[in-house]
């Protein structure tokens, strides 16, 4: 954890930012200073939170986070290796706190965060019917917001840095992206 090395910033969030971008910034906040202190129940509340906003937004700015970190934490690319050594650093961390923390999870947010779309006709071979396969389960916002910010907490703690720069460029990042037109 960061507790000693990194103090906490007041955070107050661009007023030019829609009202549903700053809830989502003072959220993920939120839930990031739950997880550095250790305090599951203001965890839950927050990431609770997060999963009531509208489906998908949430899970986005989470993605853009992860995979804002992932290039500063490893800028000669993410091997196996790495990502799996992240799942298992998330995992040391905070298994004593957090009771509902499941690898396959993290994985998953790792993934989505990485823009691997987890669908089982991807593992169907070219004579395997996609329906004949086991379903892969889709992880519930709730899910999404919890284990995404353990991730994230873990990044951080890495490379030790404060979240509020990467929320504003994971928002901002976002915002390019939906006011570009498509040829």
């Amino acid at each position: 954890m960061r507790r000693d090395s990194i103090t906490r910033m007041i955070t107050t969030w661009p007023a030019h930012w829609p009202a549903e971008a700053r809830h989502i910034a003072r959220a993920v906040s939120t839930a990031l200073d739950a997880v550095q202190d250790d305090d599951a129940d203001a965890f839950a509340e927050a990431t609770a939170e997060l999963a009531e906003l509208p489906y998908g937004h949430a899970e986005a700015v989470h993605s853009a986070i992860i995979r804002n970190l992932l290039e500063d934490t490893h800028a000669g690319g993410l091997s196996g290796e790495d990502a799996q050594a992240l799942v298992l650093d998330v995992v040391a961390a905070h298994q004593d706190w957090d009771e509902s923390l499941d690898r396959t999870a993290l994985i998953m947010v790792v993934l989505g965060a990485l823009g691997v779309d987890i669908d089982p006709g991807f593992f169907a071979g070219d004579n395997q019917d996609p329906e004949d396969l086991p379903e892969i389960p889709r992880l519930t916002a709730t899910d999404s917001a919890r284990h995404s910010s353990l991730v994230i907490e873990s990044l951080l703690t890495k490379i030790e840095s404060t979240a509020a720069p990467y929320i504003r460029s994971a928002i901002e990042e976002i915002a390019r992206a939906e006011t570009v037109e498509m040829p």
